[in-house]
């Protein structure tokens, strides 16, 4: 199986920044969120599989992968990661895109969610993909108000810092969308569920939420997810 969505890091290190990058060079990871009906479940889950597979193929694409949420199979997110800009806008305008979309339409229960991001602080290059049926993918939205981004960005840094030395962390990457500097996403790998247990009870983690409630601009939105085989 290739790298899976925490497996995202193949890039250098880059610096943390609090505003979003847009340099045409700058890597790109872009994360769509698909909500079906529960009707559609498995033909959308063949639909995702088969768009992953070729989305790998892409020019400029790094790792492409699906996950589907534990508890909630009609919810599934994509994660990609492209080499710049230009190559993520060449995957979403390009005609098997398009081709995923129309096939979810009939049994979509949402419109089609797609947001890019740059990397501010995490995992290093190089790390190897995780492996077993139990690792455990968790997606995170963080949404702050405008004024509090600052702020919010340093304290995802010292997460991002602090969870990688906890036990069972496999990855863990904190990005900021590129047209919302108030906007971040978390992705985390953990070996299993007991593993992202503990790091949620870990004192780095309820400072970090404790941090960052007076700026939240919406509730923490934490998908926990499963690869689709």
């Amino acid at each position: 199986m290739r790298a899976a969505i925490l497996m995202l890091s193949m890039l250098g290190p880059l610096t943390l920044a609090a505003a979003p990058a847009r340099a045409d060079d700058m890597p790109v990871f872009l994360v769509q969120y698909v909500e079906v009906i529960a009707a559609a479940t498995k033909s959308a889950a063949t639909a995702l599989r088969d768009a992953r597979a070729i989305g790998r193929k892409d020019d400029g694409n790094v790792a492409f992968e699906a996950c589907a949420e534990v508890d909630r199979p009609t919810h599934v997110e994509l994660v990609s990661l492209w080499r710049d800009q230009k190559a993520a806008d060449a995957y979403a305008a390009s005609a098997h895109a398009k081709a995923l979309r129309d096939r979810l339409e009939r049994g979509r229960a949402a419109p089609f969610d797609e947001r890019t991001f740059t990397w501010i602080a995490g995992s290093p290059a190089g790390a190897p993909p995780p492996s077993g049926r139990a690792a455990l993918h968790v997606v995170t939205h963080v949404d702050v108000i405008p004024p509090f981004k600052d702020q919010a960005a340093a304290a995802l840094k010292q997460l991002a810092e602090a969870s990688l030395k906890q036990a069972g962390a496999v990855q863990y990457q904190a990005l900021v969308q590129t047209n919302r500097a108030n906007h971040f996403q978390l992705l985390e790998t953990w070996t299993d569920r007991s593993a992202f247990a503990a790091h949620v009870a870990a004192a780095p983690t309820r400072a970090f939420r404790d941090a960052i409630q007076p700026g939240v601009g919406s509730p923490y939105d934490e998908r926990l997810c499963k690869i689709l085989p």
